[in-house]
Formats: structure tokens, sequence, C-alpha cells
């Protein structure tokens, strides 16, 4: 009995008409080769599973076939072409950096480029994976093979973290980005690879798995190889749902709309109904997080953007995002975040606790700062007016009370009032008739009172009675 070959293995891409996603990089690949244009150094650099490694393959495997196409295919027929399908193809050097790192091993590696070719050989490819884990000694010995390889030499370079790469090294590249495939693309995908096993799946069994790969095509393989174990022949949706589902929607639902009700007591009994189904506290987490996003951008984009999910779960989560408004959601997403993070690791605190507080404090809006607690009290507010829109406004509520001024302004006389003393204090002056200004200007006992600068004028008299004196 022959061994079971993984389903990744066993469909890898042959040619670049065959590879998912990526044509912005097979169709510069394919032109390159077909015109002798092929550089002497590549970066292919994006998320794993994508496709960077077999993109390699597939170069060397068209940089030495024996009939190449005029498309620049490989025939995938002559000697060369099955050798480096099967792995055997000798002047074609995969060296993983991750183990590989040291400057001994980077100098091994340049006193090889130098050798020459096997007899039905075209060009010498080396394969570099995770480039970035090279140390910077080991890069540095590197630099001078990648500037200037010999012309039979084709290096191409792989990483996951373009950024930790050295600046020196990427500039010495030809370099193209690898992109996560669509769910659309991988369901595509998975149903061409089961077409050729001959096995019958239900769309919706191949969304969920689609969805849980993650926009990875090695990761959906596998995927896909684990739900095939586990059936019987078919991919019905109820199976793998219950393999790759993650937590019920419903019983998500539950969590989110205590948090939107908040009911702190409610969101911990629903999150205990989850942990007790046998839902670890950590992907329940990481659930209740995409949905809180789902619902975000339900909310914020106001249908421009669709995320992936049935329409009824699109619904439930849209009406989710209303009841509990934009700034809630985002103090959320903030919130359960930090869980996800806090909850990672060996040595982490206890996960469901960590959750329980997240949702504790999500729940009851005043645990957050002031400022967050008084946002939301606001937006709340505002939802209800605009909800009773046609009901008369509310009722004023008492009016303040302006505080009394202090200090100098005190002595300020009232608007419509003429300044003088007080009626019928002692010395009081008794009032004129006419404009308070024409008396003030034929009085000058008055106009030096109002200029205090003017020689031989005494201050203005205090308002108000003078208190009394007595003699003894």
């Amino acid at each position: 009995m022959a061994a079971h070959q993984s389903l990744y293995r066993k469909h890898r891409p042959q040619a670049f008409g065959e590879l998912v996603g990526q044509e912005h990089v097979s169709v510069a690949l394919r032109n390159a080769v077909r015109e002798g244009r092929v550089g002497h150094a590549y970066l292919f650099s994006g998320p794993r599973g994508t496709g960077k490694t077999t993109t390699a393959r597939l170069l060397a495997k068209a940089l030495n076939c024996l009939d190449l196409g005029a498309d620049g295919e490989p025939c995938c027929r002559c000697e060369n072409c099955v050798a480096v399908a099967g792995g055997r193809f000798p002047d074609l050097f995969e060296l993983d950096a991750a183990s590989n790192n040291r400057v001994d091993d980077i100098r091994e590696l340049n006193d090889r480029v130098h050798l020459g070719m096997g007899a039905s050989s075209k060009r010498k490819v080396y394969i570099v994976d995770e480039v970035h884990e090279l140390t910077d000694r080991a890069a540095n010995a590197f630099l001078k093979t990648l500037e200037e390889p010999p012309e039979h030499v084709v290096f191409v370079l792989a990483t996951t973290n373009p950024e930790k790469v050295l600046p020196t090294i990427r500039s010495r590249t030809q370099h193209y980005d690898f992109t996560l495939l669509t769910t659309e693309q991988l369901v595509g995908h998975l149903a061409e690879v089961l077409g050729r096993e001959g096995v019958e799946a239900e769309p919706e069994a191949l969304a969920v798995v689609a969805r849980r790969a993650g926009g990875s095509a090695r990761d959906a393989l596998s995927l896909l190889d684990q739900a095939l174990a586990h059936g019987t022949g078919r991919l019905d949706t109820e199976q793998v749902l219950a393999l790759f589902g993650g937590t019920p929607f419903e019983l998500r639902c539950a969590v989110l709309d205590a948090v939107a009700g908040e009911d702190p007591a409610g969101a911990l009994v629903a999150l205990g109904a989850l942990v007790e189904a046998g839902h670890d506290p950590r992907r329940v987490a990481e659930d209740l997080l995409r949905s809180l996003r789902d619902a975000f951008l339900l909310e914020a984009a106001r249908g421009r953007v669709v995320p992936e999910g049935p329409p009824e779960e699109r619904a439930r989560l849209e009406a989710l995002a209303g009841t509990l408004g934009r700034g809630a959601v985002v103090r959320g997403l903030e919130t359960l975040g930090q869980a996800v993070v806090d909850m990672r690791g060996a040595d982490a605190a206890d996960p469901q606790l960590v959750l329980e507080v997240a949702l504790v404090r999500m729940a009851r809006r005043d645990a957050g700062t002031s400022l967050d607690a008084l946002t939301d009290r606001v937006e709340r507010l505002e939802r209800a007016l605009a909800g009773r829109s046609g009901d008369a406004p509310p009722a004023p509520g008492p009016p303040s009370r302006r505080p009394r001024p202090r200090g100098p302004k005190a002595l300020r006389p009232s608007p419509g009032r003429r300044p003088g003393p007080a009626p019928g204090a002692r010395g009081a002056a008794p009032e004129r008739p006419g404009n308070s200004r024409t008396a003030a200007r034929d009085d000058p006992t008055r106009r030096s009172r109002a200029h205090p600068g003017v020689p031989g004028s005494r201050p203005p008299p205090v308002p108000g009675p003078r208190p009394s004196t007595s003699t003894t």
C-alpha cells in the first residue's frame, strides 16, 4: 500500500499558469524567462503558504527546461523538469537560513557558487528560505556574492519578514510581494483539487475551510486533508463546522448582546456556557474579536465593505453595532485585542480570567476612563434623540445661577443704573436733572473725581452707608 501524500504536496503547481492568486508574479517571471531577461537575484516575500518556495522551484524548472514553451512555460516532461519536480535536480540548492545562518554556512555557499554545472543544466539556482534569519555577519559575507554572482547562477531569497532583511541585500534583488488569497480564490482552488480526487463537497463546507485558512493556499489544503480524514468520502457543512467552525455564532452573539445591554453577569454566563462546551478561552476571544471587527466594518463602512459570512449573520452583527455605537465598538476592539495578546504564551495568566475581566470592562461603560464614559453617554443620548425626533423636546432644567462677581468688578454699576452714592446715604449729593455726561462736564468736582490723576481731585466716596462713630 502506497504511503499517503499530503494534498498540498500532491497538488503543488507544476507551471506558472497553475499558481493561484499570484498572477502579478507568475506573468512577470514567465515573460522574463521567455525574453531572456532573468535577473541574477530575486526576493520573494509574503505570508506563509502563498507560494514563495513553489514559485522559486518553478523558476528553476523554467530556466533549466530543455523544451521551453513559446510562452515561457516549462514543458514538465524533459529530464530536467522531472528532476526538479522530484527534488533530484543536482543544480538546484535549497538552504534554510533559519538553521544555516552562521558565517561559516554562507562562506561554504560562496565557495560552491563558483563550481561548474551538470552536463544538462543551464542555470544553477540557489533558494535561500527565511533569509531574514541570517545574522548580520552572515548577511554581510553574502553581499559580494549576491551582487556579482557567476553568470550561470541565480539566487532566489524567500522571507515572511522583508523588513528584517538588510537594505543592502534588498537593493541587490528584484523584489516580488506575494499576497494572501481571497476566500473565493481558495474555494475555487479547493473545488478543483477535490474534483481531481473525485470527492463531492457542499459549497458552504468549502467556504468554511477557506475562511479558516486565512488566505493561505497551503493551510487550506492541509485543513481539507484533515476534513477528508474525518469524513466518509464526502464533505458536509455540518461536519466541517464541527471541525473548523470555531465557537458557535449564536453563543458568540449571546456574549456580545450582553455586553451591548450593559449586563456583565449575562456576559459571564454566556462565556461560561462556551467554556463548558469545550471551547478554549483563547479561541473564544479570537472569535469574539473577529465578530466585533465585522460589526465595526458593517457600521463604519455603511455596506461598502462586506465581511465574510452568511447574510443573516451580517444582519445580526449590523444590528449589534447599532446598539453598541461606534465608540463602544472601537473600545471593545481595543479591549479584546489587548486580552488576546495577554492570553498568549505559556506563562500568561489564566486565559479565562483575562477574558472575563475584558468582558466586564466592555459591559460596564463606567469602568473605562471618564472621557470614554462621557463619550458613550453622549452617543446614547444622540441615538435616543434621533429615535424620538417626532416627540416634543425634553423640558429644560432649572436655570443655572450665575455666580456673583468678586473683586474690583463687583464695584461696577449694573447696566441702566447711573453711578453714584446709594440713595439715602450720608453725604449723597442731590441728583441733577439733565444728561449725566453734561453734568459731569459742568461740575469740576465730579470731573476731577472721574479722572483721579488730575491734581486737587479727591477719591470718590465709597457707596453705601458710612460706619457710625461714637465719641467717648
